[in-house]
């Protein structure tokens, strides 16, 4: 079967996991994309039996890079948004060309606003689409246009795959998409790499942190995680619990100012900035941790969670809809509210003073990781979802 994937590579860890499944399948993937480098990475070069088709288009970028982000921050900038709409008229004629050259048996593509309209506009069929979670849970609410786009394209979609029900019910609110054509498979991920197992002596080591009491966040630096929130919860986790440290990961537009306010707040010598982990390399950081915590405002099926959970990390987690559906409160792990750090400061250290609590949640994690997180058993589910949508085998997908 011939496939063509289209994406902007938004995200290039989730993305390179992804077309690692693609290289080692027995269909043929085209992955045309707009990412903004001026080459793609080696490493995804490097993946067998995938045909790249690259169109870098400068004025696209700036709907990527500026136009996304500052319209999250509630900026608004007339003279990008008339750039990006000729860059995107651009990459909409390379495409064309490149699907009328693929002759693809099923067009799969993501983030909803940039490459699955444009797979939407082209008319190719049948069109698989993969909302990446933001796409649908904040950006049709940004501006009308965003809303009408999102909606034209899900209109479009033969099949949908998300990550969550709660992006799912979201997709029908936008669209009336028709429930029993949406697939929910979470991402999933490499449990081979991500298991207790895994030891994370080295890393207190190098940190000098061996009998401290770590916690780990890794999220980008963008407003949408909300981490300005737990460095205000940390200050009070402090004054509890002197002996406390942590692995703040990551990078993005906010970095200086989160660096800002640990400063500001006279918690430097608690917080170690390692920026932004390779993904072979973090389960040691998370391995080397007692307790994982995101105050994200909003999240699909979050993989920085499914990670930490897989590790056999118990977990403080905001109240937002996907949550819910990995974390139970008490049980493996705290929910609370977005922006709250009083109640996050106060569910970290009950974590922290009770070392059985957190071995009893790390346990149900893992147990829950093995069950619904294995990327293998996940990707299989997609693959299913091709054979139904071209009548190939007969398989029936049944909604997760």
């Amino acid at each position: 079967m011939r496939i063509a994937y289209i994406t902007d590579f938004p995200n290039l860890v989730h993305e390179y996991l992804f077309l690692q499944k693609f290289a080692a399948s027995v269909h043929e993937y085209w992955v045309i994309t707009f990412y903004h480098g001026e080459t793609i990475p080696a490493h995804f070069r490097a993946l067998p039996r995938i045909h790249f088709i690259h169109h870098r288009d400068p004025l696209y970028d700036k709907r990527l890079l500026d136009v996304r982000w500052t319209t999250m921050q509630g900026k608004r900038s007339p003279l990008v948004f008339l750039q990006s709409q000729i860059g995107f008229v651009r990459c909409f004629r390379s495409l064309v060309r490149a699907l009328r050259a693929i002759k693809p048996d099923i067009v799969y593509a993501g983030w909803i606003q940039t490459s699955g309209f444009m797979a939407a506009l082209s008319g190719f069929r049948p069109l698989l689409l993969m909302p990446w979670g933001s796409d649908i849970l904040i950006s049709p609410s940004q501006s009308s246009l965003y809303r009408w786009v999102t909606k034209h394209t899900l209109g479009k979609a033969d099949m949908i795959t998300c990550d969550c029900e709660t992006v799912k019910r979201r997709i029908i609110e936008l669209s009336g998409f028709p429930e029993e054509r949406i697939v929910v498979i979470p991402w999933g991920i490499n449990l081979g790499a991500f298991n207790p197992m895994v030891s994370g002596t080295e890393i207190r080591g190098q940190l000098g942190w061996v009998d401290k009491k770590v916690i780990i966040m890794t999220r980008r630096f963008e407003p949408i995680y909300g981490i300005e929130y737990f460095i205000k919860a940390l200050m009070r986790v402090v004054q509890h619990e002197p002996n406390v440290r942590v692995i703040l990961a990551g990078t993005g537009l906010l970095e200086e100012r989160i660096r800002g306010l640990v400063d500001q707040l006279g918690l430097t010598p608690y917080v170690h900035f390692p920026g932004m982990i390779p993904n072979h390399e973090l389960p040691k950081y998370l391995a080397s941790a007692d307790l994982y915590v995101t105050s994200s405002l909003s999240d699909g099926s979050s993989n920085a969670l499914m990670e930490a959970m897989a590790c056999g990390l118990p977990v403080v987690v905001s109240d937002i809809a996907a949550h819910y559906e990995w974390v139970e409160d008490g049980v493996n792990g705290f929910i609370v509210p977005c922006r709250d750090s009083e109640r996050l400061a106060q569910c970290i250290i009950r974590l922290l003073k009770n070392n059985e609590l957190q071995r009893q949640m790390g346990e149900s994690n893992w147990h829950i990781a093995q069950t619904r997180a294995d990327w293998n058993k996940n990707f299989a589910r997609v693959e299913s979802i091709y054979s139904h949508m071209t009548g190939i085998t007969g398989t029936e997908v049944v909604p997760h």
